[in-house]
């Protein structure tokens, strides 16, 4: 039965169980050479890899072993990839496949098995012995009538039997064991090619009869051949009631091609595959093939020919065209080196083979200048460069300035950015003029001497303006350009050109900005700084974004991050360091849940953990890597009309807008830490109950008894919180400030980037190191099961999702 069209493409197996379909990947297992459907997304059902996987790529279909030799094709080992054609013969552990279609949309195999299913039955079953004559026995035969001839024959002495008599039974007992040896040999029916080819068991008695081998029952080797064919050994198990099956297809010997190629030392492949060297004689496999010839610096030559093979030898003469052309260089004077594209082939004059193509050439000479120039060489066409009159070398003049950075023109063309060495063409004046903005122009007139090196300084006098920086507060310092200038209000005299201005003032928000000067144009610089506690008094207490998400305001404040070099547990990465926060800003008060993530994206799914569930709506959003909690982060500023506070990088990698505004995004590590550890009284908090053990009940959803089953002994002693896995935010009351869950529950991202070692300095409004491949999250979670980790200055880097991180969301009150 042909196999009916399919759109997609199918392999199917035909076998005396009749036919199965599967799709265009299937794998084979090591042990029973059973064929299965791929499924790639889905665990493997066998511990050890595949022995081979049958596959569609493309409009043909490749068969990848496990290169253990396990596996033949026309009774050659194979190992790796290889394309299968109809008319294969590929030989799988105890069975055969016959590639009888292989089309595109389908690869149509017949299985030969090489075993049989039925047990030899005992011998005294269907044959039975023959037992010698019984001796000479006693006839009575009654009153016989006295009749003379026949009295006298019973009167006469009985002779002795003949040795034909014996030799008789003898030949019936040998021609019955014979019947009875012939009736117990099975037959074997093989699908041979070619038909004539002998087949014998190696192993044990055989006959052949045309495409049938008889041979008793059990297992046997039977060995192929045939004169120009390659021998093929096969396995297979003879049953005593069921005929066996295989499939014998010999492949012919390589043909001996002799191949001519002019001289030329060459490579040849057949249908891709490299199989020597001409010229000379090479092995190529019987059939239709397609011969390639490469040689360095020829065209490649093709050849289609159909090859004999069985041994047979054959001839071949191929033309491989040059892919060069000679090109004959000159140049006056003469001696001048010859470079093509960058490597030296000589001195002229000469004859230059260059491959074809466009070629750099290049001539030299001490004291003169190089004479540079392309040229398209066709190969096999003669070329002609020169005679190339080799003219003064030009000279080389570096030109310096001070301030660096401004720009070099000669006879009005722009050379380049100081410092610069430029070339000039010698026996000349030439102007040389150097200028930047806000700074006079600088020109000198030089003469160029041939192959001489000079250098220029240009000392830039500087166009200043008169500028005067005044507000409030006063005694604010000034910056300019990155460098202090004093307190306000101060008056400067600055270069006509764009500055960067700042002005700082402790417990005040920083004002920066251009300053761009023109000549001759005096500026006065009005500024006002902004008391972050004025933005507070002003601002919101509760902020409720339009996806429903609770935002507190923290004024921000002082407090000593990490831990002391003497805590018990503490880790390297948890250096001591003073932080201020002087921006005030606006913080998740609980942890983003499953429902607000998926009105950002929809499909969105946290999974679950042995049988509980993490995607309730209610239970916090985990497995979101950092990327997309910033992108949720956008999502929401977007839905606010606010600028987003991050963009997106060549690789979609998110990263912070500096400076940043007010936009949602996730908090900084300062600003967690700060919120994390604020004590009703006393110093920042170390657990989230207080500052010393033991572990105080009800205060986070961490790993407690209840979780000992689902998390494999893996808990905290003593402790019990009544969640095995993630709870909903705000059922464990909040901290001094109003916040759930900083403590257990998920582990939370936060915007900065990972560094593994604080340095202990003073830092202000601090957003984390510029470069990093990790992100800090901080807190314990539901998993958590050491005290160690249950410390707020536990901190630690990741950048992928995870079934025990979270995030909640921040903004600060107002842009900077």
């Amino acid at each position: 039965m042909e196999p009916s069209p399919h759109l997609d493409p199918t392999i199917v197996l035909r076998s005396s169980q009749g036919e199965a379909r599967y799709g265009a990947r299937v794998v084979i297992d090591p042990g029973s050479g059973a064929m299965r459907s791929d499924h790639t997304d889905a665990p493997s059902q066998v511990d050890a890899p595949p022995l081979a996987t049958l596959r569609a790529v493309g409009n043909r279909w490749l068969l990848d072993t496990s290169g253990e030799g396990r596996v033949s094709i026309n009774g050659v080992p194979v190992g790796g990839a290889r394309v299968v054609i109809a008319g294969d013969v590929v030989t799988i552990a105890e069975s055969q496949l016959l590639v009888e279609e292989a089309s595109p949309q389908i690869l149509a195999l017949r299985r030969f098995e090489l075993e049989g299913t039925e047990t030899l039955p005992p011998v005294g079953d269907s044959v039975q012995a023959l037992a010698p004559p019984a001796a000479d026995v006693d006839i009575d035969m009654g009153e016989v009538p006295e009749i003379d001839g026949i009295i006298a024959a019973r009167q006469a002495p009985r002779e002795p039997r003949s040795a034909w008599n014996y030799a008789a039974w003898v030949m019936g007992a040998l021609l019955l064991a014979v019947l009875g040896t012939f009736m117990m040999l099975q037959s074997v029916e093989i699908d041979l090619k070619p038909a004539d080819a002998r087949v014998k068991s190696t192993t044990g008695f055989s006959w052949q009869s045309a495409s049938s081998l008889f041979v008793f029952p059990g297992d046997h080797v039977l060995r192929a051949e045939r004169k120009g064919y390659e021998p093929l050994q096969v396995r297979v198990k003879v049953a005593s009631s069921a005929p066996a099956t295989t499939l014998i297809h010999l492949v012919k010997l390589p043909g001996k091609l002799k191949v001519d190629s002019g001289g030329v030392k060459a490579e040849i492949s057949a249908d891709g595959a490299r199989i020597g060297t001409v010229p000379g004689v090479v092995d190529v496999p019987a059939g239709e093939r397609t011969l390639t010839f490469r040689a360095p610096r020829y065209l490649d030559a093709v050849e289609r020919l159909t090859i004999t093979g069985m041994g047979e030898k054959q001839d071949l003469k191929v033309t491989l065209k040059p892919n060069f052309g000679v090109v004959t260089v000159s140049s006056v004077p003469t001696g001048a080196a010859i470079e093509v594209d960058g490597k030296n082939v000589g001195a002229t004059p000469a004859k230059v083979e260059m491959d074809s193509g466009i070629r750099r050439v290049q001539l030299t000479a001490p004291g003169l200048r190089p004479w540079t120039s392309s040229i398209v060489i066709t190969a096999g066409k003669p070329e002609t460069i020169g005679p190339v009159t080799l003219g003064a070398a030009d000279a080389h003049v570096t030109v310096r300035s001070v301030p660096s950075g401004a720009q070099v023109t000669t006879g009005g063309s722009f050379r380049g950015i100081t410092p610069i060495t430029v070339d000039l063409a010698p026996g000349v004046s030439h102007t040389i003029t150097v200028a930047r903005a806000g700074y006079a122009p600088w020109t000198r007139d030089l003469f160029a001497e041939p192959d001489k090196t000079s250098t220029l300084d240009a000392r830039l006098a500087a166009l200043l303006v008169d500028v005067r920086i005044q507000g409030t507060p006063e005694d604010s310092e000034v910056f300019i350009d990155g460098e202090s200038r004093g307190k306000s209000p101060v008056s400067l005299q600055l270069p006509a050109t764009r500055h960067k201005l700042e002005v700082r003032h402790e417990g005040f928000n920083t004002d920066s900005g251009d300053l761009v000067l023109a000549p001759g144009i005096g500026r006065t610089i009005d500024f006002k700084l902004v008391n972050p506690k004025d933005v507070v008094g002003n601002a919101q207490k509760v902020l409720i974004t339009k996806s429903g998400i609770r935002l507190l305001l923290v004024a921000g404040g002082t407090y000593q991050a990490g831990s002391d070099r003497r805590e018990q547990g503490r880790r390297p990465n948890e250096g001591g360091h003073k932080v201020t926060l002087l921006r005030p800003f606006y913080m998740g008060e609980r942890e983003v849940t499953n429902a607000q993530f998926r009105q950002f994206k929809e499909s969105h799914n946290s999974g679950s953990f042995g049988t509980f569930s993490l995607d309730l709506d209610k239970q916090p959003v985990v497995r979101v890597s950092w990327n997309e909690a910033a992108e949720f982060c956008n999502w929401l500023s977007q839905q606010e009309g606010l600028t987003p506070a991050y963009q997106a990088g060549d690789g979609g990698e998110f990263s912070l807008i500096v400076p940043v505004g007010n936009g949602y995004r996730l908090p900084t590590e300062g600003e967690w830490e700060y919120v994390a550890r604020a004590a009703a009284t006393g110093k920042p908090l170390k657990y989230p109950w207080g500052q010393d053990l033991p572990i105080v009940s009800g205060t986070a959803n961490i790993a407690g008894a209840e979780a000992a089953g689902l998390l494999g002994g893996a808990v905290l002693d003593g402790h019990r919180d009544e969640f095995p896995a993630v709870a909903a935010p705000a059922l464990f009351a909040p901290n001094a400030m109003g916040f759930y869950d900083l403590a257990g529950n998920v582990s939370e991202w936060t915007t900065d980037r990972y560094l593994s070692f604080v340095p202990s300095t003073t830092v202000t409004d601090p957003l984390g190191p510029d470069e990093g491949k990790n992100h800090t999250y901080r807190g314990s979670n539901w998993r958590t099961g050491t005290t160690v980790e249950l410390r707020f200055p536990w901190r630690e880097g990741a950048s992928d999702a995870s079934d025990v991180i979270g995030f909640r969301v921040a903004r600060y009150v107002a842009p900077e």
